[in-house]
């Protein structure tokens, strides 16, 4: 499914990196959870030094995914979906996803570089919009992921944020997109998923449609036999409407007319 781009040069530099917005955010656009817990905390304040707790949630089985570049080969990669809701579209300046190695140093940074690609559809199916190989340095989140046998006192496996910028923000219109993105380094970073808690409090996994390359190709990964969506958030401005155009215009006419 193509969709169009929108003109370059509608408007003019409106959308920066500078006055970012968050336009969309995994855990609220596609389950509607808390946004206090980033999609990922399930106990606050119960980590060691009195970090957050990410306990893996039933049913999923493992503490996240490999996104990590085998060798000479293109896999490991993630990816995901996100929804562009807002007519006529979005600027997006960056993309944060989120990550850990296993073991790696909370207080330095245990990444290698990372890369993105966006996409007007699923990566084996659609269009490419967009890539970059820019990233902002990785930030310890304060949450840690860890199992309902190590909770909660583990502490190896710190979780970041890992915010991927564009030089150029991406113009989207509305429309459902995918990004996809690959760890390149000695150390291998995983992807921790989407992770709620139900009405008990117990840490659940909710249900999603989350992609990965391997070996093998584009599939849909589970884990505990069901598949998950991963944490992120879209960040950028909203185009204009054409009638805000005119406004804007105008106004500027008329302060020159004014100046004169």
């Amino acid at each position: 499914m193509h969709k169009q781009m929108i003109a370059a040069g509608a408007v003019l530099a409106l959308g920066t990196a500078a006055n970012a917005d968050l336009l969309w955010d995994a855990g609220q656009g596609h389950h509607g959870m808390d946004p206090d817990r980033q999609g990922l905390i399930t106990h606050f304040g119960t980590a060691p030094g009195g970090a957050d707790s990410s306990v893996i949630g039933d049913p999923a089985t493992s503490f996240g995914g490999n996104w990590t570049q085998a060798g000479d080969d293109d896999h490991h990669r993630r990816a995901d979906s996100f929804i562009v809701g807002d007519a006529p579209g979005w600027y997006v300046d960056s993309i944060t996803v989120y990550g850990y190695v296993t073991g790696g140093d909370v207080t330095g940074n245990p990444f290698g570089s990372f890369n993105i690609n966006v996409w007007d559809d699923s990566p084996d199916q659609g269009n490419l919009v967009g890539s970059s190989t820019d990233y902002l340095t990785p930030e310890f989140t304060g949450i840690y992921r860890q199992s309902s046998s190590n909770f909660p006192d583990n502490d190896a496996r710190g979780i970041f944020a890992i915010t991927l910028t564009f030089d150029d923000a991406l113009e989207l219109s509305t429309g459902e997109y995918w990004w996809d993105v690959q760890h390149q380094g000695e150390n291998t970073a995983w992807m921790p998923v989407l992770t709620d808690v139900d009405g008990d409090g117990n840490p659940i996994t909710p249900e999603g449609h989350s992609m990965h390359f391997g070996s093998d190709g584009w599939n849909t990964p589970d884990s505990g036999d069901q598949t998950y969506s991963l944490p992120a958030q879209v960040n950028g401005s909203i185009i204009p409407a054409p009638g805000a155009l005119a406004l804007l215009g105008l106004a500027g006419l008329v302060g020159s007319r004014r100046r004169r």
